[in-house]
């Protein structure tokens, strides 16, 4: 059922309920040949809220000498259209006019009989039309709560894992021949987007000849090319922010090597809206839902912001209020603090962002050295009966770049970084492959601790794995790929797991793992 269709139904019916209020209210005083000053300032009031301005009052009087207004005219108004329905009774006085001859307008007579058969007709219809209103109401609500029952189906069947992969776009003074080729644009099995590569790699044969080799393949949920933006991106994965809002737990990370693109991705606030990453976006869908008037529930968005440098955790919050960032702290016990407004949100996201680690290397002049974690815990408390349900938790994780210290030639503390950098990727690899199996969660590094709250066995867990797209970096997209590979058969072990549970005849848990892929020799 199309929600916004009943919306729009159910206020047509309101309109006319208003209608039918103004026009009762009208006929009441046309029906009376004296109408008191405080009744014909109501009516006043009222035309003023229903109409919205006081065009009403506008039109031209009739004549004072033509007498009170007869009940056979009232019945032959109430069945004319809304707007000329409000000019019945425009010959009564303005209170508000001092010119006017209040005495000569009212004369004392007799007031006219009212007809009491047409003001319950009126009053008839309008009981009519407040019931029916009331069902629609009901029925909307029905749907609302199916289609949430729908999509969070749809999310168990996907699995606890999601793996997405996005290529870097180049830049603009890149030849062509620098560029990878990532292969045909194949369908996905859980998308209609491109989700399969396959891509052509080269070997030397035993005479020392440059010839084709396999293509190395790879299978996640959707591949975002260098032409899609971070609108595509989020529009992908912004059910999961739902989820969120509705009391499920979400963790979004990126992962790549340095100068992927990770931070660009989650974090960019641009110029114009498209180009804004996953964590502005997030935000505003956040205070969208929050601040819908019809909905049944309250909520209050708390915020905390930690970072892991050389596996120690930091409050960033804490940090951006001092501006001096001396004090480590014990994992998930930063503060929290609760945002009124998206702009709220953005302004201090952006000041405790500020205090990040970043540093310099061969691979990217402003590397981010260190792992950063924004949490979000959703509250929500029911406003019919003030009943507090479940809290969601939504966490973006915009990880520190992988390093191959050697090949980068990093020295000292900048290759002591990159080593703690990999440990701790690895560790948060593993943490998704016991997401995917079910098994014990191993909390063996600082990063993985500070998603102890977030990581339980149903946590929704997305994955972007972000590549560069020249020839050059072909060797460590293959490594990203491969961890990302991993990922995607957790995903499947969760599948399997997913619609073992709900007695599905679709095989055994595990039974969706696909088979090992080859790994031949880059090129």
């Amino acid at each position: 059922m199309d929600h916004s269709t009943e919306e729009e139904r159910l206020e047509a019916r309101v309109k006319n309920l208003e209608k039918i209020a103004l026009i009762t209210f009208e006929s009441l005083i046309a029906a009376f040949n004296t109408v008191p000053i405080e009744l014909r300032r109501a009516k006043n009031l009222v035309i003023e809220i229903l109409e919205g301005n006081q065009s009403l009052r506008d039109h031209d009087r009739v004549s004072t000498h033509e007498g009170s207004i007869k009940s056979n005219s009232v019945s032959a108004n109430i069945n004319n259209d809304a707007q000329s329905s409000t000019e019945i009774g425009h010959n009564i006085p303005d209170p508000e006019d001092t010119n006017q001859n209040v005495g000569s307008s009212y004369q004392e007579e007799s007031p006219t009989p009212v007809d009491t058969s047409v003001l319950e007709e009126v009053q008839s219809q309008l009981d009519d039309e407040t019931e029916v209103a009331n069902q629609l109401r009901e029925l909307l609500k029905e749907e609302r709560r199916r289609s949430q029952l729908l999509a969070t189906a749809l999310r168990d069947i996907q699995g606890n894992i999601r793996v997405l992969c996005r290529i870097r776009p180049p830049g603009e003074d890149i030849p062509a021949e620098d560029l990878v080729d990532f292969g045909p644009q194949a369908r996905g099995d859980f998308s209609q987007h491109w989700g399969k590569m396959a891509i052509p790699t080269t070997k030397r044969n035993v005479a020392g000849t440059i010839v084709p080799d396999r293509p190395r393949e790879y299978h996640f949920e959707r591949v975002f090319s260098p032409s899609d933006t971070n609108e595509d991106v989020f529009n992908h994965i912004s059910d999961l922010i739902e989820s969120s809002m509705e009391g499920q737990r979400v963790v979004m990370f990126a992962y790549g090597q340095t100068g992927s693109g990770k931070t660009y991705t989650l974090s960019h606030n641009g110029l114009s809206d498209i180009e804004n990453g996953v964590i502005p976006r997030a935000l505003g869908l956040m205070f969208k839902i929050a601040g819908n008037p019809r909905s049944e529930l309250e909520y209050s968005i708390a915020i905390s912001i930690q970072e892991v440098y050389m596996n120690q955790t930091f409050d960033l919050l804490e940090v951006a209020g001092t501006g001096r960032k001396e004090k480590r702290i014990i994992a998930n016990t930063a503060q929290k603090r609760q945002l009124q407004s998206l702009e709220e949100a953005v302004e201090l996201i952006e000041d405790a962002m500020s205090y990040r680690e970043i540093s310099g290397t061969s691979m990217n002049t402003s590397s981010s050295r260190s792992h950063l974690i924004l949490t979000f815990e959703i509250s929500r408390v029911s406003r019919e009966d003030g009943r507090k349900l479940k809290s969601g938790t939504l966490s973006i994780v915009d990880l520190a770049g992988s390093e191959r210290p050697n090949e980068m030639g990093l020295t000292g503390n900048t290759r002591q970084e990159g080593i703690i950098i990999n440990n701790s990727l690895m560790s948060l690899i593993k943490l998704i492959h016991s997401i995917g199996a079910g098994t014990n969660i191993v909390y063996d590094s600082q990063l993985v601790k500070v998603l102890r709250p977030s990581i339980v066995p149903e946590t929704k867990v997305v994955m972007f794995v972000m590549i560069s797209p020249l020839k050059k970096d072909l060797s460590v997209s293959f490594q990203t790929l491969d961890k990302g590979q991993e990922a995607s058969n957790a995903k499947m072990t969760s599948v399997g797991r997913t619609k073992s549970a709900s007695s599905s005849p679709i095989g055994r848990p595990g039974s969706f793992t696909r088979p090992n892929v080859s790994t031949p020799s880059p090129s």
